[in-house]
């Protein structure tokens, strides 16, 4: 995103051109990010993860980048926008209309978007599950005497690895189709 004002001073380096590099830098994104967290946490080990630990690798850090880009990406549509302006941009797409530096925008693919929307699934699901996790910890180690130490234990793990158990055999950061 740094490089892309170089082009308000470039007669040779048209705006729907910019659009697509900002697209490819979508995907590259995706690409990175999906390769990192597959290296550290291959399928589901972002689901085994203790959840402090999730929290502060996984969702803390990948929500700061998607926030630094939609920052970027904000940035560089009103420079789009103002640069379409200046320049009274209107591209002629592959089927013969005539497109608005606005129209131009609202194309972009934004290949990060199912990543993100996968890591927020991913959080829900474990906020839901640590919830519960906390709250069979509390009823089960409350004091209730009709409740062994064995019994309270094995249901406690067991609420633990039931990510493991159902999640196992899938890569959760799979964003393939079908």
């Amino acid at each position: 995103f740094d490089h892309i004002p170089k082009v308000r001073s470039s007669r040779f380096y048209d705006l729907e051109r910019c659009a697509k590099l900002v697209e490819a830098t979508t995907l590259t994104l995706r690409r990175r990010m999906v390769g990192v967290l597959q290296e550290q946490y291959y399928g589901t080990a972002v689901l085994m993860l203790p959840y402090d630990e999730y929290e502060r690798q996984v969702r803390y850090t990948t929500q700061d980048v998607f926030v630094q880009f939609d920052d970027r990406f904000d940035q560089f549509k009103e420079f789009f926008l103002d640069q379409g302006r200046r320049r009274r941009m209107t591209a002629a797409s592959s089927s013969g209309t005539v497109k608005t530096p606005a129209q131009v925008i609202q194309a972009l693919t934004q290949y990060h978007l199912p990543l993100k929307e996968r890591l927020d699934a991913i959080h829900h699901f474990r906020v839901n599950h640590e919830k519960l996790r906390k709250v069979i910890n509390e009823v089960l180690q409350g004091g209730d005497e009709d409740v062994s130490k064995d019994e309270s234990s094995s249901a406690i793990r067991e609420v633990e690895s039931a990510p493991k158990a159902i999640f196992s055999t899938l890569d959760v950061l799979d964003l393939s189709v079908g």
